[in-house]
């Protein structure tokens, strides 16, 4: 695979969303609420529902409101979480300490690649959660300049995601239930994870 050309030209523009199958009606994109409550009474009826609806998010609240309903999701229904990003920023994560440990503590797995190569021996996720079913691995894209261009994202099971459109801007989309979606995260993070053991042998 081929992350560069599947990605984008583009290291801060994840790739184009795949198309909808033409035999079902393609679902509008849902504009970002003008508050704060609006947006979190959205994401709350989607998760209570695991509606297919598109959720159009920017900024860290939203990010973070979002990803923290994603790991509840994951915590009870026992899904499998993975996260891509390029920092795994400790003022964001560490927010979250509590959900990952809600998730480690249901049975789940959270594996989290971090593309920048840093050294994570003091991140809260890290010092807080000390468990076999929590793995942070790190690529480092200065020595293996095509994981650059991957997405960012957290994918849980195998439809619920929260995908960044723009790194520099925390613009994302996320759903709880698209399964077309959740494949193409998938397969990139089945590349990734080629990388990493193509790297350390």
């Amino acid at each position: 695979m081929n992350c560069t050309e599947t990605v984008g030209e583009s290291r801060y523009v994840a790739a184009p969303i795949p198309p909808v199958d033409n035999k079902k009606k393609e679902r509008p994109m849902a504009p970002v609420p003008d508050t704060p409550d609006q947006f979190k009474t959205r994401v709350d009826r989607c998760k209570r529902k695991l509606a297919p609806d598109i959720i159009d998010n920017a900024g860290r609240e939203h990010a973070k409101y979002l990803v923290e309903a994603l790991l509840d999701v994951a915590a009870s229904k026992k899904e499998p979480v993975v996260i891509v990003t390029g920092v795994f920023d400790p003022g964001f994560y560490g927010d979250l300490v509590a959900s990952f440990q809600k998730c480690v503590n249901a049975g789940v797995t959270i594996d989290v690649i971090v593309l920048d190569g840093s050294r994570l021996d003091s991140h809260p996720i890290t010092k807080a959660i000390s468990s076999p079913r929590l793995s942070v691995r790190t690529i480092d894209s200065m020595q293996d300049p095509e994981t650059a261009t991957a997405p960012h994202f957290v994918l849980v099971g195998d439809r619920r995601y929260r995908l960044e459109r723009d790194h520099d801007h925390d613009i994302a989309v996320a759903s709880f239930n698209d399964v077309q979606m959740g494949r193409w995260l998938k397969s990139i993070y089945a590349w990734l994870v080629e990388r990493l053991t193509k790297n350390a042998a």
